[in-house]
């Protein structure tokens, strides 16, 4: 008995870090190839991902047995999914939103929207507009923290400037550069803030649209479920 529980322990550790291995990126990958995005050129067309982004990680899954690839039309490599595939895949989206779609940042333009798909995907609507709220407060610290930074630039550069060594063209530029990128970070966050809050209204004011996407996603459920575990 002691040794069958500590099978099963070991089993469940190597489990773990198997998930963990996973990042969100990963996760994504594997899902769309699973929905039929099959090829490079899908996810580049189709999804806007580039091949810098996604040639090294369909390579270094299939290296891991997570995918199988064939030659398709026009030469094109065409993966697909394997078993083990399938298993990590459902164990990264059953476990839970620390561990998938909010691993790593989720408040850039880049990362919110993938990780938004894979919250929907595991827990439907619902959970992707809680998944916004919580996003929302990673969005909001990010852009006060930015703003903080070209506030404390802004004055700096302020303070030094009737100073001799401002008068320096290397320190000028240097300081003015740095002020300059900082505001114009924190203006692009206080941009994704206000875009993060229309998104949001646009959605819950889509009640129709999203009532029809959920009924899609339970079917794809009841299809795929099983082979999927997704």
């Amino acid at each position: 008995m002691a040794g069958r529980s500590r099978m099963k322990g070991l089993s469940m550790k190597r489990r773990r870090a198997q998930t963990e291995a996973l990042d969100a990126m990963d996760t994504f990958l594997l899902l769309l190839i699973r929905l039929g995005f099959s090829t490079v050129y899908d996810l580049l067309t189709f999804m806007d991902m580039s091949v810098n982004a996604t040639g090294p990680r369909l390579k270094r899954m299939q290296k891991a047995g997570l995918l199988n690839s064939v030659r398709g039309s026009r030469n094109r490599i065409a993966y697909a999914i394997t078993a083990k595939g399938e298993e990590l895949l459902a164990a990264s989206l059953s476990s839970g939103a620390k561990e998938h779609w909010r691993f790593g940042k989720s408040h850039t333009s880049t990362t919110f929207p993938r990780a938004l798909a894979l919250a929907w995907v595991h827990g439907g609507t619902l959970e992707a507009l809680r998944f916004i709220t919580e996003a929302a407060k990673d969005f909001k610290v990010d852009a006060e923290d930015k703003a903080e930074r070209a506030s404390f630039l802004r004055r700096r550069v302020d303070a030094l400037s009737g100073e001799p060594i401002f008068q320096e063209r290397e320190v000028l530029i240097q300081h003015l550069y740095q002020w300059l990128g900082a505001e114009f970070k924190a203006a692009s966050a206080r941009l994704e803030l206000q875009a993060l809050d229309d998104v949001t209204s646009v959605l819950k004011g889509s009640r129709k649209t999203l009532a029809s996407i959920e009924e899609m996603r339970l079917r794809w459920i009841r299809e795929k479920g099983a082979a999927g575990g997704v």
